[in-house]
């Protein structure tokens, strides 16, 4: 858990900085924390997101089909049309690819990882606002969004950013391509969590899946 509080402590100061770069009157002494705009978001904004500007609304939006495939469950992207509607949770699977590691806090792996092909598009999981993209040593490239009702999500070990700290993204909007990225990764895949209100849960219960 202390790598988690390290990591959250420096995303801590990064936000500070980009929350002073943006204008805002905040002190060293500022109680906001990634935690603060990121996990409870919604308290101070409500639970509705804008529609962004220029949306279309027949444009596609993400959303996924699962198959068979021998003892492992490869997952596929499609496409639907919809009217825009603000969507959190549950949420689509980021990236195409494997689950080689479920959930497992008590060894401190607070989500799944998804092996893949390095430069695999990762796609936001449900709307939201990056809050944080950028290096880190353990995750590599990571992006973190803030959702409404009080859930982040993680991606972390990308190859490569697609999306910058202040930006509303849709489910199923690209954000990063899969990558090897970072001191704890261990080959090419996505490490994603999700946390509800400043505490991570197990992404299997909030992904959606649709068989096909």
């Amino acid at each position: 858990m202390m790598y988690v509080m390290n990591e959250l402590l420096e995303l801590k100061a990064r936000n500070y900085k980009l929350r002073k770069a943006l204008g805002e009157k905040v002190t060293s002494l500022d109680s906001a924390s990634i935690l603060d705009i990121g996990v409870f978001a919604d308290s101070k904004n409500g639970d509705n997101f804008s529609e962004p500007k220029g949306w279309d609304s027949t444009r596609p939006a993400g959303d996924l089909t699962v198959r068979q495939q021998g003892e492992q469950t490869v997952y596929k992207r499609a496409s639907i049309t919809a009217r825009y509607i603000p969507v959190a949770f549950p949420a689509i699977l980021p990236v195409e690819g494997y689950i080689t590691r479920s959930f497992e806090p008590e060894m401190n792996h607070f989500g799944i990882d998804i092996a893949g092909k390095l430069g695999t598009l990762v796609f936001a999981t449900a709307d939201g606002n990056v809050i944080f993209s950028d290096w880190t040593h353990d995750g590599g490239y990571v992006i973190i969004i803030s959702h409404s009702g009080g859930f982040l999500s993680f991606y972390k070990h990308n190859q490569s950013l697609l999306k910058t700290a202040g930006m509303f993204v849709r489910r199923g909007e690209p954000i990063a391509t899969l990558g090897d990225s970072g001191r704890t990764s261990l080959g090419p895949h996505l490490h994603f969590e999700i946390w509800k209100d400043g505490v991570p849960v197990d992404p299997n219960a909030y992904i959606l899946k649709v068989n096909s």
